[in-house]
């Protein structure tokens, strides 16, 4: 007689050790994504801060370039002094909150062209990032001699 053999079915599908091995290669992959994404988030917000006060500096150097110097009020603003000072600059579009940045204007020595000389600006537009401060500057042109409040440099206003 032969003894006959049983046939276990097999059972279909994931032991235990490899539920967990699966799981926790999934939570590692889930952080480094995280880790990824919050990095991106930052210097997205990093780089909107930036792109606020380039619009800022802008806008003073127009005003500047415009001849008018004299009518800034000053050539520093501190945070939260911008919108009260410029009421139009609230209406400068896509700009957010102008309180969170601060502005300063020096002059340099005239700059030469030819026989003429025109003043030499700085514009600098600073904002509290992550507890320090981060500047953008730009230099501009005021109106040449002579030039009457307002009246602009021919290719810059």
């Amino acid at each position: 007689m032969k003894a006959e053999s049983v046939r276990r079915p097999r059972i279909i599908g994931f032991t235990l050790v490899e539920v967990l091995i699966a799981i926790a290669v999934l939570g590692i992959v889930l952080a480094a994504v995280s880790i990824t994404m919050l990095s991106s988030i930052r210097q997205n917000h990093t780089a909107g801060n930036r792109s606020q006060a380039a619009q800022i500096m802008n806008y003073l150097g127009r005003r500047i370039a415009g001849g008018e110097v004299s009518q800034l009020g000053g050539t520093s603003w501190s945070y939260g002094t911008l919108a009260t000072s410029f009421t139009d600059l609230s209406r400068e579009g896509n700009l957010a909150d102008t309180d969170l940045y601060r502005a300063e204007v020096a002059q340099f020595p005239r700059i030469g062209l030819g026989t003429t000389a025109i003043p030499h600006y700085r514009v600098t537009v600073c904002w509290n990032n992550s507890g320090s401060e981060s500047c953008v500057s730009g230099d501009t042109a005021g109106p040449g001699p002579g030039a009457s409040s307002g009246e602009s440099l021919p290719g810059i206003n």
